[in-house]
């Protein structure tokens, strides 16, 4: 194999997992600053130009876990969205567990950070309905708490 072909080889294959990473991210429905977040918490980088082999297979196996289908004609495992049900929910029990005096910070971070503690997924948006059944339980499980103590 002569040298160019080498490369061209590699460009190529450079150039497919990138559509693959956009793909993805589109698929997941990550905003550009979210985008930007999840390739920097994965890589280190916050462009998927910049990402070498390595990283990029990180993003993509990342990806994969958050429920990205990478063959064509299916879509993602995950079907939660920014504004599910079950998101909507848990924002929702979040609120009344302020509203009940058990929160010291009501802010939406905090709320992911909650989230994340249970589930391990950085953000409500991304994790897959089994992982907001986990959050919401841990909410109701928080609100019965309050509840009680008011009694």
């Amino acid at each position: 194999m002569s040298a160019a072909t080498s490369r061209s080889n590699e460009t190529s294959t450079r150039n497919s997992q990138l559509a693959r990473i956009h793909v993805g991210a589109k698929q997941l429905g990550l905003s550009d600053d979210v985008y930007r977040d999840f390739l920097e918490r994965v890589s280190g980088k916050r462009s998927a130009g910049d990402l070498d082999a390595a990283e990029r297979a990180r993003v993509l196996d990342e990806m994969d876990r958050l429920g990205f289908k990478r063959t064509a004609g299916k879509g993602p495992k995950r079907t939660s969205q920014p504004d599910s049900p079950q998101v909507r929910f848990c924002r929702g029990l979040w609120v009344e567990i302020k509203h009940l005096g058990g929160l010291h910070d009501p802010s939406e971070r905090a709320l992911q950070k909650f989230a994340k503690r249970i589930t391990g997924v950085d953000n409500l948006s991304w994790m897959r309905p089994s992982d907001l059944n986990k959050v919401i339980q841990g909410l109701l499980a928080w609100r019965a708490r309050l509840l009680a103590r008011t009694e």
